[in-house]
């Protein structure tokens, strides 16, 4: 009697499992494709980004060899005596972070009704990750980098610049006096370096 029921439950959830596995199936080809269309749109609109900045950059140097020098910019932020800023845009700021992952491994012991503690042995590692600070307009001057943000300010003198790592959506700066690299992001980060280049290489 209790085999026959078995028997019976088990192709019960077999005729249930036949019945909506091409429903499953179809809404995983649905999800799949959505997938793969955003994977896709996102790639296109990055792509479409980068050719932007391309065709800005070179704009920027057409301009550059017409004047022959770099334009200038008005700024909201105060400037030195006889500071000039060539270029002003707006950016997002982020500086690297330490995040820290702990795995552990063994099981609980209960030392009480309701109460366990870890036993076993705990790993841990710490790992840098890039972090968003804050949004705002990055300047760059004849003397400086500027950053002034909403949440977040940051100011780098171009003497102390150490190297510029540059992309058309952003570009990363490390310098002598900070330990950690700024990163801009959301900005033309090949006219960033074409300008601090052209300012440095004109005062030496």
């Amino acid at each position: 009697m209790l085999l026959a029921k078995a028997t019976q439950h088990g192709r019960d959830l077999l005729q249930a499992w036949l019945f909506f596995a091409p429903f499953v199936a179809v809404i995983a080809a649905v999800l799949a494709a959505i997938h793969f269309r955003t994977r896709r749109r996102q790639r296109q609109q990055y792509q479409e980004l980068v050719a932007a900045a391309d065709a800005e950059y070179k704009r920027w140097r057409h301009d550059v060899a017409v004047r022959r020098g770099l334009r200038t910019f008005d700024t909201d932020v105060n400037l030195e005596a006889g500071e000039r800023c060539h270029f002003k845009a707006t950016a997002t700021l982020a500086e690297p972070r330490s995040v820290r992952d702990t795995s552990h491994l063994g099981g609980a012991v209960r030392v009480a009704r309701g109460v366990a503690v870890l036993a076993g042995s705990s790993h841990s590692e710490s790992h840098d990750e890039w972090r968003e600070l804050s949004s705002g307009v990055l300047y760059v001057t004849n003397r400086r980098i500027v950053f002034d943000g909403e949440m977040h300010n940051r100011t780098v003198k171009l003497s102390t610049v150490m190297s510029v790592q540059a992309e058309p959506l952003s570009v990363a700066v490390s310098t002598t006096n900070r330990q950690k690299t700024l990163l801009f992001t959301n900005v033309n980060g090949k006219i960033v370096q074409g300008v601090i280049n052209i300012v440095r290489n004109s005062t030496k």
